[in-house]
């Protein structure tokens, strides 16, 4: 599985286990401006936790993904 680089990508196509949609802003609640998970520790130290924290699950056709990638690659 391909490294999370925390692009968000994922919390603004659907919710986990413990996710919350925001219609409003279309994306779960939890995910901060920084594209971070709100319930991180939360979700990973979950027993129902299904794969959590072991990399990115959106790697294909994910251009915020790869935008971010090219340009830690640039500096």
């Amino acid at each position: 599985m391909a490294d999370c680089v925390q692009c968000g990508y994922c919390c603004r196509q659907g919710i986990c286990l413990v996710g919350e949609w925001d219609f409003d802003k279309e994306k779960c609640k939890f995910l901060t401006e920084e594209n971070f998970c709100g319930k991180y520790d939360e979700i990973k130290d979950s027993p129902m936790n299904p794969a959590f924290g072991e990399g990115c699950s959106s790697s294909m056709f994910n251009t915020d993904r790869e935008n971010i990638i090219k340009a830690r690659e640039n500096k």
